[in-house]
């Protein structure tokens, strides 16, 4: 899956991760979802919560898959976390029972895994497709 630059609404230049300086976090996430024509961005936070909305209890995930019938599909309101750590993102899958994996592999409650550009995760029954995209920073003129 190729991505293009967002559409921010700003006059900001953005660039994907095959042009970004090494050792740089992605400003922003895309996230496809499987069978859905659908792509959001999510501005990368120091913590993300993936999951679905629960206002009785106020929750409120950074990457909300309540529209994609994630009550249904096994998706909790808590179900992974994503953290920045050395400047890379890491993938935290808490404590669920419907599971999340990266790239086909299960991760184990608590235990995390680095995040790449293009990487396929798997909460509960939603498959998603991971993008990252780069502010492009002037120096000088």
């Amino acid at each position: 899956m190729e991505y293009s630059q967002p559409e921010t609404g700003t006059n900001a230049q953005y660039y994907t991760a095959g042009d970004a300086p090494h050792q740089q976090l992605p400003d922003l996430l895309y996230i496809s979802v499987d069978g859905s024509p659908h792509t959001f961005e999510v501005p990368v936070r120091q913590t993300m919560l993936i999951g679905r909305e629960d206002p009785d209890q106020r929750i409120k995930p950074d990457i909300d898959l309540t529209v994609f019938r994630a009550y249904q599909r096994g998706v909790s309101r808590r179900h992974a976390m994503i953290t920045t750590n050395d400047n890379r993102l890491m993938l935290i899958g808490l404590n669920h029972s419907a599971g999340t994996a990266i790239n086909g592999t299960e991760l184990v409650p608590g235990e995390a895994a680095v995040l790449t550009h293009g990487d396929k995760l798997t909460v509960g029954g939603i498959h998603l497709q991971i993008g990252f995209a780069y502010r492009a920073h002037y120096s000088g003129v």
